[in-house]
């Protein structure tokens, strides 16, 4: 019997298929966690239950928040004081690189490409 962090959902999966461990063997069973189809037991405990649905919507919601955003900053009084949305946090998704910049941050600025991040510079190089 399987234990670890994936054992529910391998079984689960197995059982919903028909199969069992002996019927896959190493090299089998590694094919059939590793190639899991989206909406498995086993591909939502590894992407920590959010399929790609929920990935779309939470990019959805961010760039609705922004809209709204530059809506409240360009139509109302005081909409710049406004802070601006912050994404949503989503497992396996790093967060944006900063592209709002304070006063304090311009004051800090030398040339241009202080704001161009290091790994974009890196590929404008000759």
């Amino acid at each position: 019997m399987a234990t670890g962090q994936l054992a529910n959902a391998i079984d689960r999966d197995l059982l919903a298929d028909g199969l069992r461990f002996d019927d896959l063997g190493w090299r089998g069973l590694w094919c059939y966690i590793t190639e899991a189809p989206p909406n498995s037991a086993i591909s939502r405990r590894m992407n920590d239950d959010w399929t790609f649905d929920h990935h779309l919507l939470a990019e959805m919601l961010y760039e609705l928040r922004k809209l709204h955003w530059r809506y409240t900053a360009i139509h109302f009084k005081d909409g710049t004081k406004v802070a601006f949305p912050t994404p949503i946090a989503r497992p396996g998704v790093e967060p944006p690189v900063k592209t709002q910049y304070t006063k304090e941050d311009w004051d800090s600025v030398e040339s241009a490409e202080d704001l161009i991040p290091e790994h974009v510079r890196e590929l404008m190089k000759d």
